[in-house]
């Protein structure tokens, strides 16, 4: 039985996981996913940006060869489209030239024909995206013609309503082009992105979708690339937003195509009733043109249309009750969606879960996407940093061998992870007794090979070449055994054809506690932009989660680099929650050394303030002295909105005279 007044279309989401510049394997993704939404009878069939190139492909951009390879693929698509059986409207990423310039676009595809491209407005060009450096922005109303192809500001009229296609950035931003094109008579907004995490996003990003929604009086579709590239792991997930409303919320973090039911009557009803935003959309058009509408059923012509003859609407095929889209049973239509429903979490949790997800596809997605290596290798030294980078590997691992059971996937995860430890007199049995438990719990290879005498021998070679004889406990020293273990690593990886994970976190880093060419070196790593306290607070969350024995022993040691007898960190350093302020403070906010002053006095009463002013002082000389050191770093997991990584975020030169205008001693006028 159909329902009255219902116009319901259905609309498929394919989150998938792109590699940049396999333009081949995407297309041949996308093919698949597509089919699969016209078997589904799907109006429309939405794909992230940049689906077909892989997001995002830095310079890779400025390649001919790459961008008609795009092109060529999407032609493909295209042509595959025409054998499916359902007329599915596509809307699909894709790089692509147009007079000299590059553009990140969206394509419009239905039964065979690229019905309009229409390129990105708003580039992302700040903290880890330089879009700008590359691409060129769509310009509000300008239409032309690739190859006979619609290009521009565009939106395409079909029977079933008007759709928006954007990409990305342009939802961001609140002069965006879908305020223009709602105006203009587009009812269905279609966003194809490639958002990566951020901590924090995820709210903002609910909260924007509605706001848009709401404001424009739209039916929003919002479709995230998953999936790891480089530093920057895509969350995935999509959104169905009716009139600021959620209709659909999918899972974020993992590769899937779901489907959603709407009624657009729905859409059409709330749009007539809001005065407001129709009062807006008469001084609009009185004083603006309407963006350009390119009419489907002319290009597409009697194949389009024949699919609906005899159906009393077009939309027929979704109105019996068994495909209604109902909310959950106990629904209070009358309470906001949260309450509602009676949903729930604990934001720790879902923090911390947050971060071990990310990073677990970030190493699997740089581990399996360059194809260079067959294993993990690990310097475990029984602090928190390597063991909490182990426990990231082997949730990997039990992923990438989750298809096997029993010993055999044992021995998988065995031969896939390998940790060393490399203890001198200065490693305690403590942290040596945490490094076999560990890897006796985790069931993966543990190797311990004492380099004592390697580290002399080095040390003698070094002292007989430079005349130099360092003091005992010296930094010199202490650089030995980092670089000692450093050169066995490097010789393991190569030799294993292994990922050395650099174990190394952002707030040691960021004031040179660090060697180069010992802790500082690997080929990728998932803690370098993750803060040490909040290292230790996730241990603490493994560790009652899975109540691990090795992790057990962990917290009752103290982090320390064991370079040095009764060597401790925060002695060296300061308290980690200071230091992690103050890195926040100086280099994320951009605040003065007395503008900091005054948040540490508030933020921690506990500390003498002559206490504070030299912790102050002493960050900021390591700091600067400290950036030619994690410029040399590799890749880490992009986190948050501060990274120390100077080609994606933080872009400081590593040459400076800074303290010239820090002006460090105001802080000794401070009573």
């Amino acid at each position: 039985m159909a329902y009255l007044n219902s116009q319901l279309i259905k609309i498929g989401n394919a989150v998938i996981n792109t590699t940049v510049g396999a333009v081949k394997t995407n297309t041949k993704m996308i093919i698949i996913e597509a089919k699969r939404m016209s078997d589904e009878m799907t109006t429309i069939g939405v794909f992230p940006e940049m689906a077909i190139n892989g997001y995002y492909p830095e310079d890779w951009l400025q390649t001919p060869g790459f961008i008609i390879a795009g092109w060529e693929q999407l032609m493909l698509f295209a042509e595959e489209s025409s054998k499916f059986s359902y007329p599915t409207v596509y809307v699909v990423g894709v790089a692509l030239k147009h007079n000299g310039s590059i553009f990140n676009c969206a394509a419009v595809v239905c039964m065979g024909k690229i019905l309009g491209i229409v390129p990105k407005v708003h580039l992302a060009n700040y903290n880890v995206f330089h879009e700008a450096r590359v691409l060129t922005a769509g310009v509000a109303y300008y239409v032309d013609s690739i190859e006979g192809i619609p290009f521009g500001d565009l939106i395409f009229k079909f029977p079933f309503g008007t759709v928006a296609p954007e990409v990305c950035e342009d939802i961001w931003t609140g002069d965006g082009p879908m305020e223009r094109r709602a105006y203009s008579g587009a009812d269905i907004v279609v966003n194809i992105s490639a958002s990566p995490f951020r901590v924090g996003v995820v709210e903002t990003r609910d909260q924007m979708l509605a706001t848009r929604a709401a404001d424009n009086q739209v039916l929003l579709n919002y479709c995230n690339l998953v999936g790891g590239n480089d530093s920057l792991v895509y969350d995935g997930g999509t959104y169905v937003i009716q009139n600021g409303v959620f209709v659909q919320r999918t899972t974020r973090k993992v590769v899937n195509t779901t489907f959603c039911v709407v009624d657009m009557n729905e859409t059409l009803r709330r749009r007539e009733q809001n005065i407001t935003w129709q009062s807006a959309k008469r001084e609009y058009l009185e004083r603006h043109n309407p963006v350009q509408t390119i009419h489907a059923t002319e290009i597409l012509g009697s194949k389009y249309t024949d699919h609906f003859d005899g159906l009393g609407t077009q939309f027929e095929y979704y109105t019996d009750r068994e495909h209604r889209v109902f909310p959950p049973a106990g629904h209070k239509y009358f309470l906001p969606g949260q309450v509602a429903t009676s949903q729930s979490s604990d934001p720790r949790t879902e923090y911390f879960e947050d971060l071990l997800d990310i990073t677990r596809i970030g190493l699997r997605d740089y581990f399996d996407k360059t194809g260079a290596f067959q294993r993990i290798v690990i310097a475990l030294s029984g602090g928190n940093d390597s063991c909490l980078s182990l426990m990231i590997a082997y949730n990997f691992a039990l992923e990438k061998f989750a298809h096997l059971y029993g010993d055999v996937k044992q021995a998988a995860i065995k031969d896939f992870i390998w940790c060393f430890s490399f203890p001198t007199k200065f490693n305690s049995e403590e942290t040596k007794n945490v490094s076999r438990q560990l890897c006796e719990d985790l069931g993966v290879t543990f190797v311990e090979v004492p380099i004592g005498a390697l580290v002399d021998m080095k040390t003698q070679m070094l002292n007989d070449m430079t005349g130099v004889v360092p003091t005992a406990g010296s930094i010199p020293l202490q650089n030995d055994q980092a670089r000692a273990r450093g050169d066995l690593m490097w010789g393991i990886a190569n030799r294993l054809r292994a990922l050395w994970i650099q174990t190394g976190n952002m707030s040691e880093k960021a004031v040179g506690y660090t060697t180069v060419g010992g802790d500082l070196m690997g080929a990728y790593s998932v803690l370098g932009n993750m803060f040490k306290s909040v290292i230790l607070m996730l241990i603490q969350y493994l560790h009652d989660k899975y109540r691990c024995s090795g992790l057990k022993l962990l917290l009752a040691t103290k982090a320390s680099a064991e370079l040095a007898e009764n060597q401790h960190d925060e002695d060296d350093l300061m308290p980690f929650d200071v230091l992690d302020t103050c890195i926040e403070l100086f280099a994320g906010r951009k605040l003065m050394p007395v503008e900091m002053f005054y948040y540490l006095r508030h933020n921690f009463p506990q500390y003498d303030f002559r206490q504070i002013k030299d912790w102050i002082k002493k960050f900021i000389h390591k700091f600067l002295n400290s950036i030619f050191k994690w410029v040399q770093a590799p890749q880490a997991v992009h986190l948050g909105a501060l990274d120390l990584d100077r080609e994606r975020a933080l872009h400081l030169a590593v040459v400076n005279r800074c303290l010239e205008w820090l002006n460090l001693e105001a802080l000794d006028d401070i009573q």
